[in-house]
């Protein structure tokens, strides 16, 4: 097994132990002719890691688990933010936490844009560094919010290790809404949805700033 497709066993399966309906929160994986669309959108290989997670799961479905306070995006969702990262004019964000490490800009078409909130926060994959940054190194990038981009991991799998440990640690704490239930609350979803746990408000809360800059800070990036 390879040192990547470990990396992503350990990240499910720290879920898994979790909670019980990760089958329902995560889509079918993208095929090889959808990752080779991306790459050339993007002009540049996807680091190996992250393209085989794609091909594990594609992105969080309709159901999402806000594995962090914002989702694994899909490739056709990557694709049209990269897309309209390409068509925006530059735009200077708030303020960069790491100065020399991360170029001043919000919309920068090198910043493969992994995981959103679906209201402009996003955590990207940057190929485009500053002078003291490196080529993959993750930053948060928040495009509707007065916050600074920030470095939190050096490369996707330092991130992936991070998230998996935060699970294990429970830094992310699962909340999951039939704890509130009542007996009159179970009866009617045994008899509406079958125990369809589709239906159930499932996620996981991060332990850690909205900003991420304690993040940053742990990571010693700064």
């Amino acid at each position: 097994m390879t040192a990547s497709r470990q990396k992503i066993e350990e990240f499910f399966k720290a879920i898994d132990s979790k909670i019980e309906v990760t089958e329902h929160c995560f889509n079918k994986g993208a095929t090889t002719d959808e990752l080779d669309k991306l790459e050339s959108a993007l002009g540049f290989d996807l680091p190996v890691t992250y393209k085989e997670l794609l091909q594990h799961a594609n992105g969080e479905g309709e159901k999402k688990l806000l594995t962090m306070g914002l989702f694994f995006s899909s490739f056709d969702r990557v694709l049209a933010e990269i897309e309209r990262f390409k068509s925006w004019d530059d735009h200077q964000p708030e303020s960069v936490y790491q100065k020399g490490m991360i170029k001043p800009n919000l919309y920068n078409p090198k910043r493969i844009p992994f995981a959103s909130d679906e209201s402009g926060q996003y955590l990207c994959i940057d190929f485009d560094p500053d002078v003291k940054g490196q080529d993959g190194q993750i930053i948060y990038l928040p495009t509707s919010e007065p916050e600074p981009v920030s470095v939190i991991a050096a490369s996707f799998d330092d991130f992936l290790d991070f998230i998996t440990a935060a699970i294990k640690n429970n830094q992310l704490s699962l909340y999951d809404e039939r704890e509130d239930w009542d007996e009159d609350d179970w009866e009617e979803w045994r008899v509406e949805e079958d125990g369809d746990l589709r239906q159930v408000t499932v996620y996981f809360e991060r332990g850690w700033k909205d900003d991420w800059t304690d993040v940053a800070e742990q990571y010693n990036l700064r």
